[in-house]
């Protein structure tokens, strides 16, 4: 049973995260009454957030993450604390899949330099799960687990609709990039995409503070690209 949790978790942490961008080690610290979060979102370093805040309050209202994602219902915690305790987000460089679905659109003021990449390629609400990993299991393993696999993603979908009906954005925010005109850009090696900031407003992620004239994200690598997806005039 064991081994069939950990298969199941590191398909959810495969579909939100991305191995081909390199992080320093993962930590969560304080310093000037801001706490930062590097890393894969993980439970070990929510708490070690939470209990940070907790012992720090009245001082701190801002949180500086860097990650590429992590669990769907990882980031969901991440989130859902984010929004009760009404605490800004600041994000220097990237935030990345679940990192932008449930950490990013919950903060209260959100804080971007003006190359920096939120970047989406789907939630638990998604239609397509690549589920490759499993392809060398005997049949009947395989097929247990992604049963199993249907299971946790039916439970999450209920958990990931109930979070963004609280915080007030659409959960479409997830998975409008998978609609089936962008398929093209997935053909091209692309890894994801971004939204400028007047379609992150429609969608209900309010309040973005873009530090220079123009946001416009950067690559960050050959290999991790993501296209640009603009509803804001539909």
């Amino acid at each position: 049973m064991k081994m069939c949790r950990k298969i199941i978790t590191y398909t959810a942490v495969s579909l939100l995260s991305f191995s081909a961008v390199a992080e320093q080690e993962p930590s969560v610290w304080l310093e000037n009454n801001v706490i930062h979060y590097s890393g894969d979102l993980s439970n070990q370093l929510n708490k070690r957030l939470f209990e940070l805040y907790s012992a720090n309050k009245d001082t701190v209202n801002l949180v500086a993450i860097e990650s590429k994602g992590g669990e769907i219902n990882t980031g969901l915690d991440l989130g859902s604390f984010i929004f009760e305790n009404k605490l800004n987000i600041k994000v220097a460089s990237y935030c990345l899949s679940s990192c932008a679905n449930y950490v990013f659109t919950a903060g209260h003021t959100k804080y971007v330099e003006k190359d920096t990449v939120i970047g989406f390629h789907g939630g638990a609400s998604s239609n397509r799960f690549d589920t490759s990993q499993l392809d060398g299991l005997p049949k009947s393993k395989r097929a247990k687990l992604k049963k199993q696999l249907e299971d946790y993603i039916a439970k999450t979908v209920e958990k990931e609709t109930a979070f963004f009906q609280t915080i007030g954005v659409q959960q479409q925010i997830t998975t409008y990039g998978q609609q089936d005109h962008y398929l093209s850009f997935a053909k091209q090696g692309y890894s994801g995409w971004y939204y400028p900031i007047e379609s992150l407003e429609k969608l209900g992620v309010q309040n973005i503070v873009v530090n220079g004239l123009n946001w416009q994200p950067k690559e960050l690598s050959e290999t991790v690209r993501f296209f640009k997806v603009d509803i804001a005039n539909r």
